[in-house]
Order: structure tokens, then C-alpha cells, then sequence
């Protein structure tokens, strides 16, 4: 997985099943540069820890990141208990109907 970097709308192209996605030859823009990243979620336990669709892809990103990640859920994907492996990277924020729910992090240190 890799990050581009854009400055306009117009540097989007239909890739894959029509979704619009970066011209390949905008510059990459690499895991410690990212500040802030939004993070999908299957389910999500009052922890932080996320669960995904099982490729690993954001909990390598996330293991190199220095920014803050974030999730954007709804009220059933909170669960009390998902399967845990051992490279599984927790969140250190996410964003409900009900506010900002902080993890532990840096984030609420400030």
C-alpha cells in the first residue's frame, strides 16, 4: 500500500471498479510523513484496537507511523472482545456519535 500526495481534485483517475485514486506518478509520500490518518474499521474494542479486513495492510502502516490514527465509527462496530495477533496495532483515537474517544496515546497528553 502507498500514499500520494495531491494538490487538486484534478489529479485523480478511475482506477480499479471505477473508484478514483492518484495519478501513479505523484510523488509517494511515506509513513512518517503522514500526520494524521483515517483508518477503516470492521469492529473496534474499547481500547483502540481495531479490527480489519484481515490483509494486515494498516497494521504495517501503522507500526511505521509517527502521526496520529484515527477511526470513524459507528455504534455497532464498538465490540468488547475481537481476535487479537501479535503485529495487531491499536488506534490512538476514534471518532462516534457520541465524541472523541481517546486511547491512551499522546494525543491525550496534550
Amino acid at each position: 500500500m502507498s500514499f500520494r500526495s495531491l494538490t487538486a481534485l484534478e489529479q485523480l483517475n478511475k482506477g480499479s471498479y471505477g473508484i478514483l485514486e492518484p495519478n501513479k506518478t505523484a510523488p509517494i509520500v511515506t509513513a512518517d510523513a503522514i500526520e494524521v490518518l483515517v483508518v477503516p474499521i470492521e469492529a473496534i474494542r474499547h481500547d483502540g484496537l481495531r479490527l480489519g479486513k484481515g490483509g494486515g495492510f494498516y497494521d504495517r502502516l501503522l507500526a511505521q507511523r509517527h502521526g496520529l490514527a484515527i477511526g470513524a465509527v459507528l455504534s455497532w462496530q464498538w465490540a468488547d472482545d475481537i481476535p487479537q495477533e501479535a503485529w495487531d496495532q491499536t488506534l490512538d483515537a476514534a471518532v462516534d456519535h457520541n465524541g472523541i474517544h481517546l486511547f491512551g496515546t499522546s494525543m491525550d497528553k496534550e
